[in-house]
């Protein structure tokens, strides 16, 4: 499984959260704070201690972290301090944006950057990269693709027909999903929201693991209300 994979798999939030805990118990800490919250989904989603993040790789040895973390003991169980339950709060809004579903490591991980917590600043430093630099890494890994599709344009959404497009509108303007969250002003993974829930179409050329909007499409959607990322109704 790689850390794409992993960075999609609810069952390791559970993970992540054994791994916080036993962090914060081996230093003999009442509460979970949010920096041992990242280091465990960081454990969580690692494979061989390297998280693999797009063309960035981070090796949590360099962050003092052992990637082969015993097993939690559980007759000592800190609990959530209230920063690291805020956390989780935004995370469950950032997942509801981005499309609801199950809670995932990626969310937490988004969540942990704004405000950023402290521990994060060695992560950064290790990838070179700032706060948003790393949010734009974690928006660029895309959700493992299990549909195997192969026709030129392969949808992204249900309600897509390849063929038609392929054939009528090949030449189409096609949109970027950071450039589509540019022009909506929203956050990039509201866009990914938007079209996992079939809202915005989204297509894949076909051997690419891009996903483009057609412009018409983006015409269309914004002509209709738009909910905001976290359910309430857009005063746009």
């Amino acid at each position: 499984m790689t850390s794409s994979e992993r960075l999609y798999d609810p069952g390791r939030i559970l993970t992540g959260a054994m791994h916080a805990m036993e962090l914060a118990r081996s230093r003999g800490a009442q509460e979970i704070s949010p920096g041992d919250l990242l280091a465990g989904q960081l454990l969580a989603v690692a494979r061989f201690g390297i998280v693999e993040l797009g063309d960035r790789a981070l090796d949590l040895t360099r962050l003092d972290l052992p990637f082969d973390m015993p097993s939690p003991d559980l007759t000592v169980r800190p609990h959530y301090s209230a920063a690291t339950a805020e956390v989780f709060t935004r995370a469950a809004r950032i997942c509801r944006g981005d499309g609801g579903g199950q809670l995932r490591p990626l969310h937490l991980l988004v969540a942990l950057s704004e405000p950023a917590v402290p521990p994060l600043g060695r992560v950064l430093q290790a990838l070179e990269v700032d706060a948003a630099g790393w949010r734009r890494l974690l928006a660029g890994i895309e959700p493992p693709d299990r549909t195997g599709a192969s026709a030129a344009f392969s949808t992204a959404s249900a309600a897509a027909r390849p063929a038609a497009l392929n054939a009528a509108h090949a030449g189409e303007d096609l949109l970027s999903p950071e450039q589509v969250a540019g022009e909506l002003g929203v956050h990039i993974q509201t866009v990914r929201g938007y079209i996992r829930r079939g809202k915005l179409p989204a297509y894949r050329l076909a051997g690419e693991r891009v996903i483009r909007i057609r412009r018409s499409d983006l015409q269309a959607f914004v002509a209709q209300p738009v909910e905001a990322p976290d359910g309430a109704p857009s005063s746009g």
